[in-house]
């Protein structure tokens, strides 16, 4: 664990969506590993407005588990019945949201799962031959994708216990992958050369997210309540993933500086933001918290 006070960054931002331009600004922000005890990675996939949060890490000997990181205190949150889990969002009263597959190690089949008050759900898309729940916002709609009987990939709303599914009409695979208190919905699809396009639906509207400094692979991964909106872009030349925060129009890149590459994957109310930092041997979470 390791705690950088008012570390402040140089960082390359694009403006709007258009590739090539860009300006330097100052950010500022402080880095906090977070490492689940003795795993040999640990990746933090949400969090909530009072800062708990969840994630996955990989044990010793190589199995995924679930974790919720609440006041310095870590805690396993596997469901009772899976192999290998992860938890992928989280909301203002705990309810926690991921997936899990299998009963054994050579089973198949994926599971969504809602953790309520202590109490597994399991949540499935209705004929669905897999389901993975990925974000949840704080009224408890829960927003993620779903692989129907022809092995095709949708997007999906749950809300008030009825499932809709969402499909960006400019492409196909549409993953939805981060809900906010105001019901802005951001993901991705891929268009007919197999480009990774990011989308944000706003009041039954998709609108494009593509990020300047990426290489046919943009990625949002969550919004807040601002409509501030986080992910990673795929950058060819210098290899790998990096995290992006597009905040009015500005997109600033956000990379642990630790890391070689890595992924911006939450964002909370407040601003603070979650993802994960390869070093050149494992992954390891962050959390970049705002300065005050």
């Amino acid at each position: 664990m390791r705690n950088l006070s008012a570390l402040k960054i140089v960082l390359i931002v694009g403006l709007g969506a258009s590739r090539g331009q860009g300006v330097t600004v100052a950010y500022e922000g402080q880095f906090t590993t977070i490492d689940y005890p003795s795993a040999i990675h640990t990746v933090a996939n949400g969090i909530n407005s009072r800062g708990d949060i969840v994630g996955q890490y990989t044990d010793v000997a190589g199995y995924l588990h679930a974790f919720l990181l609440r006041q310095g205190s870590y805690t396993t949150i596997d469901p009772p019945t899976g192999f290998y889990a992860l938890a992928e969002g989280i909301n203002a009263r705990g309810d926690i949201v991921g997936w899990y597959g299998g009963t054994c190690a050579s089973c198949t089949g994926v599971d969504g799962f809602l953790l309520r008050k202590g109490t597994f759900t399991n949540l499935d898309v209705p004929n669905a031959v897999a389901t993975e729940p990925v974000g949840i916002n704080d009224q408890g709609d829960i927003v993620g994708l779903y692989a129907d009987n022809a092995f095709n990939v949708h997007g999906f709303l749950l809300s008030n216990g009825t499932y809709t599914t969402i499909d960006d009409p400019n492409g196909s695979g549409t993953r939805a992958l981060g809900i906010n208190a105001n019901s802005e919905i951001v993901g991705r699809y891929f268009d007919a050369q197999g480009n990774s396009i990011g989308f944000v639906l706003r009041h039954g509207v998709f609108t494009d997210i593509a990020d300047p400094n990426g290489i046919n692979a943009t990625r949002p991964l969550g919004i807040n309540s601002r409509g501030d909106i986080v992910g990673d872009y795929f950058d060819s030349g210098n290899g790998g993933s990096h995290g992006f925060l597009l905040s009015q129009g500005i997109y600033v890149t956000i990379q642990d500086p630790l890391g070689s590459y890595g992924s911006a994957n939450a964002i909370n109310s407040r601003g603070d933001i979650v993802g994960w930092y390869f070093d050149g041997t494992s992954q390891h979470g962050f959390l970049m918290s705002q300065q005050q």
